[in-house]
């Protein structure tokens, strides 16, 4: 008989849910419909999710929105264009986002920027039109896209649906510790040794809670 086939090799990821039309990298980031966790040993450094629940999670349309981990050079662009990072769009408020709408970066310091690409809408951070430029976030910004909590559409006042809540919990030493503990945390049940979680658990754990 002809020998078997060899086993197919799967791709090692960190987590993050499909996107669909957006894309996500092996790092985890991109975008999620359902707003699901991560797979098994992932510690998410910074995330996007969605408070306007007045429609249904869509493609386009995610609860959440994995960001750049330390380490993560790459910049997360969102927009209405499907070949962004992150595509956004909704029919109920349609062209209210610009093609190329706003990017993401992660600087060296662990802090998550935001810079608004001249679109017609604007970005809009904790109900304010961000200026030119960069703008940090911290943990439990607002941020929205295209107009502020509400935005007027053919004479209708709507619900801006893509605005999102920033969540990082932890700062970028703390994060680092919460995943060295749940490595070692693997590897010791996996008889992989003891290790040291003292002063990991409580980081750990607070990044669970969001």
């Amino acid at each position: 008989p002809p020998p078997p086939p060899p086993p197919q090799q799967q791709p090692t990821t960190l987590g993050g849910g499909g996107g669909g039309g957006a894309s996500t990298s092996t790092r985890g980031r991109g975008a999620d419909p359902e707003g699901g966790e991560g797979g098994a040993g992932v510690v998410t450094f910074g995330h996007l999710r969605r408070i306007s629940k007045d429609l249904p999670s869509t493609a386009t349309l995610p609860n959440q929105i994995q960001l750049q981990q330390p380490g993560d050079v790459d910049v997360l662009t969102i927009g209405r264009h499907r070949l962004n990072s992150v595509q956004l769009d909704c029919p109920r408020v349609p062209s209210l986002l610009s093609r190329q709408h706003a990017e993401i970066r992660l600087e060296a310091n662990g802090v998550h920027t935001v810079t608004d690409k001249n679109t017609l809408n604007g970005t809009y951070l904790n109900g304010n039109l961000i200026p030119k430029g960069p703008c940090p976030l911290k943990h439990g910004d607002v941020l929205a896209f295209g107009g502020p909590a509400n935005v007027l559409r053919d004479s209708k006042t709507l619900r801006n649906s893509f605005r999102y809540e920033y969540l990082r919990p932890l700062d970028q030493e703390q994060w680092r510790s919460a995943m060295a503990a749940t490595v070692g945390g693997q590897a010791s049940g996996s008889g992989g040794g003891n290790v040291n979680r003292s002063g990991d658990t409580a980081a750990a754990a607070a990044v669970a809670a969001v």
